[in-house]
Parts: C-alpha cells; sequence; structure tokens
C-alpha cells in the first residue's frame, strides 16, 4: 500500500512539474489564442493535481519572473484563486521577495492600479 502512494506522489509532482514547464511557455505563446489554450491546460493540470502554498508561491514567482505584475495576470497565467494570490503575495511583501507599487493613471476618480515587482530584478537599494 505504501509503494501505491509513494507513486501516486511521485506522478502528481510530475504532472505539477510538466505544468509549470507549460506556464512557462505561455510568455512564448505566438497568439492570444495559443496562450489562452496553454493557460487553459496548466489550470487544468494545477486543478487536477492541487497545489499546496508552497508550490503556489513558487508558480506565482515564476509568473512574476516571467512578466506578470498585477494580482489580475497572476489569476490569469497560474489560475490560482485571487484571494489566494492576495495572502500568498501579502507573505511575500512581509519576507521582503516582492514590493507593491501603486500607480494611478490620471488625475480623475478610480482606484489606482497595483503593481508587483520581484525584489530580485530591481536593482539594489542604497
Amino acid at each position: 500500500m505504501a509503494e501505491l502512494t509513494e507513486s501516486t506522489t511521485r506522478q502528481r509532482r510530475r504532472a505539477l512539474d510538466f505544468g509549470n514547464c507549460l506556464a512557462a511557455l505561455v510568455a512564448a505563446a505566438p497568439d492570444p489564442v495559443s496562450k489562452s489554450a496553454v493557460r487553459r491546460a496548466v489550470k487544468m493540470i494545477y486543478k487536477h493535481h492541487g497545489l499546496n502554498t508552497e508550490q503556489k508561491r513558487d508558480v506565482i514567482t515564476k509568473s512574476l519572473l516571467l512578466g506578470s505584475t498585477t494580482y489580475n495576470e497572476l489569476v490569469s497565467e497560474t489560475g490560482i484563486r485571487k484571494p489566494q494570490i492576495i495572502a500568498i503575495v501579502k507573505d511575500m511583501v512581509d519576507a521582503g521577495d516582492v514590493e507593491l507599487r501603486s500607480v494611478r493613471h490620471g488625475s480623475g476618480p478610480g482606484r489606482p492600479t497595483l503593481f508587483i515587482h520581484i525584489r530580485q530584478l530591481n536593482t539594489p537599494q542604497k
């Protein structure tokens, strides 16, 4: 019985690694239709095999490194629900791994856009 559980865990890990490889390909998709199709496949893999919080953090980090900068982009790119992304990004901010930047477009009413920047890519602060 233990061997069956180990095999299932191994298969799950391989499937999630495959999903991560596909997620990295999204940035290289030649058109919006291809990008959307690959995103759907990644979401289905993640949903079926599930991710723990640490794995979700890794997926979010990879997405940020590939150019995602807003919560909505992270939801679209990773398939992780927005409340979970907000909580994980908050933990990342608290740990100093990312920073949030608020940008207001125009002078009229409306909420500012919140951009997420991973600190590894930014120049060191003095």
